[in-house]
C-alpha cells in the first residue's frame, strides 16, 4: 500500500486549499500519480466526477 510522507501530506493540503479540492481527494490524486510513476493516473473520486484517467501529453 503506497503511503504519503508528512511533506506530501502538506503539499497535499496547500494544493487542496490553493485549487477548493478536499485534502482526501488531492490525497487520492497524487497516489494515482505515483502509481503512474508520473506518467499517467487512473482514478475514481468523487470530487473528479468519479472514474477517469490522465496522460501526461494527452490522449
Amino acid at each position: 500500500m503506497e503511503q504519503i510522507t508528512d511533506a506530501g501530506r502538506k503539499v497535499a493540503s496547500d494544493l487542496a486549499r490553493q485549487y477548493g479540492f478536499s485534502q482526501d481527494a488531492v490525497t487520492h490524486m497524487m497516489l494515482a500519480m505515483l502509481r503512474g510513476k508520473g506518467a499517467m493516473a487512473q482514478f475514481d473520486h468523487p470530487e473528479f466526477a468519479g472514474s477517469g484517467q490522465w496522460m501526461r501529453g494527452g490522449c
